[in-house]
């Protein structure tokens, strides 16, 4: 009997040291490989690291990696984790048009919180599940979100109006991040938790703020990047807390739904579903709905892919309009042309050009996700060099948005690059704010809606000003952010 479990456990132990060995033959074949792409030169330990610097520089020395190699680099994170960086059309179509699936450290964070959703999730799991959420974006159904939007962008208007009267600063992201939270609140469960007013005390938006916190934080801690030393420490521990109480509230307000769906409460033929009403009515090709576990993931997907990303996009519009007033007036032009009422259509919304072309060079000069990241399921040429099976990509966004030889002046404000007779010969490469390919972002029209949305209604009802030598630094995070926030003041027209 103990010669059979030395046995065992010798197999055991023997699989393990082969799978190991494996691995690290692996890893050296990639590394030696990817020693044929250029980069800058790198430290025996610390790699890149120390030339990318903090967060608040991060982006800066990232970029001007960029500027020396144009359309591809290879970094090294530490000593044994090379990445290879594109940031020109032709670079990244090549990656995005590889078999790749979606991975990389920020998303293993946010894996114990938002689950198998569609951001997170690879394979044929994946494009099922995205076949089913996607229409919870159809034309028909985004006209009731867009009613939604109306009702807390008031609410919006009038919280600036305490600022104008108050003649006080405004932090914009988090003043809009709520209003960002509050529209998705009520797109996906019809549920007014009134958290505009409210502010951070309702403990679905407190969870949601502080696991965002925590998978930043976590993003440049090296040590807690260990799965082992996180989750013994202290912000790990309150992380695993945060998901499960995030999990409990999400899974009991889709019970609650269902209850009603199973007392026939709710109108199936209407076009005024909420995001769960058509998660928990999807069928596949097979008949068979989405499990319970499959809607909490999409549903806590959907509320942290949708506020913090939006949140960034209309927080930055508005700062480029403050320092560019021009712009704003011809935004208030074609608002009182369109429509003279408090409630815009989609139908009016499609009509903002003007408005439309600021709000798409805001996100180009300040990309709303600056770098996504993809690891390589064959081995894929790239400008003549093949990068094997394996790699880890940076789709460089930022640098994209960025490079010179694509967009000219590339650091200044000019709405009219999106003139359509400007745009006839780009490269659709060239400007993938919401990135592109079949992983691109599912809501980007929900979420530019909104976007116009609150921009036209901002700068219809206030000017929007800024300090002359105010010039916030960009904060490379899971969104783009601002160093010590993004401040400006409002004045009622």
């Amino acid at each position: 009997m103990l010669v059979g479990a030395e046995i065992v456990l010798g197999l055991f132990l023997s699989y393990i040291f082969y799978r190991s060995l494996c691995a690290i033959i692996g890893h050296y074949r990639i590394v030696n490989i990817l020693k044929k792409f250029p980069g800058p030169k790198s430290h025996w330990l610390l790699g890149n690291l120390h030339q990318l610097a903090s967060p608040k520089e991060f982006l800066k020395s990232y970029h001007s990696f960029s500027l020396k190699f144009p359309r591809k680099f290879l970094l090294w994170y530490g000593p044994l984790t090379p990445v290879l960086s594109v940031s020109h059309p032709e670079t990244i179509r090549a990656v995005i048009k590889a078999k790749t699936i979606k991975d990389g450290p920020a998303y293993q964070y946010l894996l114990p919180w938002l689950g198998r959703g569609i951001l997170l999730e690879n394979g044929t799991k994946w494009a099922r599940n995205r076949r089913l959420v996607t229409p919870a974006f159809h034309f028909e159904i985004m006209q009731s979100y867009v009613e939604v939007m109306n009702q807390c962008v008031s609410i919006f208007i009038e919280k600036l109006n305490e600022h104008a009267v108050d003649n006080t600063r405004i932090s914009v992201f988090d003043t809009v991040r709520l209003l960002s939270f509050d529209i998705l609140l009520r797109s996906a469960f019809a549920i007014n938790l009134d958290c505009q007013r409210s502010g951070r005390s309702h403990p679905f938006v407190k969870l949601t703020n502080e696991n965002t916190q925590l998978v930043e934080g976590r993003l440049y801690e090296i040590l807690k990047s260990l799965n082992l030393i996180y989750n013994l420490s202290s912000t790990g521990r309150k992380y695993a807390d945060n998901c499960r109480c995030s999990n409990q509230i999400a899974q009991q307000l889709i019970e609650d739904r269902q209850k009603q769906f199973n007392n026939n409460e709710v109108d199936l033929s209407s076009t005024k579903f909420n995001f769960i009403d058509i998660l928990l009515s999807a069928r596949d090709n097979m008949g068979k709905s989405l499990t319970k576990r499959e809607i909490c993931d999409e549903v806590e997907t959907f509320l942290f892919a949708g506020h913090d990303t939006t949140a960034s996009a209309i927080s930055w519009t508005l700062y480029c309009l403050a320092k560019h007033p021009q712009h704003q007036q011809k935004i208030y032009q074609e608002v009182y042309d369109i429509c003279k009422r408090d409630s815009l259509t989609i139908a009016d919304l499609s009509k903002l050009k003007h408005t439309t072309m600021c709000i798409k060079e805001a996100m180009r000069l300040h990309s709303t996700v600056p770098i996504v990241t993809r690891i390589l399921e064959e081995d894929t040429e790239i400008d003549g060099i093949t990068a094997p099976v394996g790699t880890m990509i940076e789709i460089a966004i930022y640098n994209l948005h960025h490079n010179p030889e694509i967009w000219p002046s590339p650091w200044e404000y000019d709405p009219d690059r999106y003139q359509a007779e400007r745009c006839q010969n780009r490269d659709p490469y060239a400007y993938i704010p919401f990135s592109i390919g079949s992983r691109n972002c599912i809501g980007q029209v929900f979420a530019l809606n909104e976007i116009k949305l609150v921009v036209a209604k901002t700068v219809y009802n206030y000017y929007l000003r800024i300090g002359e030598d105010y010039s916030p630094k960009h904060l490379q995070s899971l969104v783009l952010k601002a160093a010590n926030s993004l401040w400006i003041t409002v004045q009622k027209r």
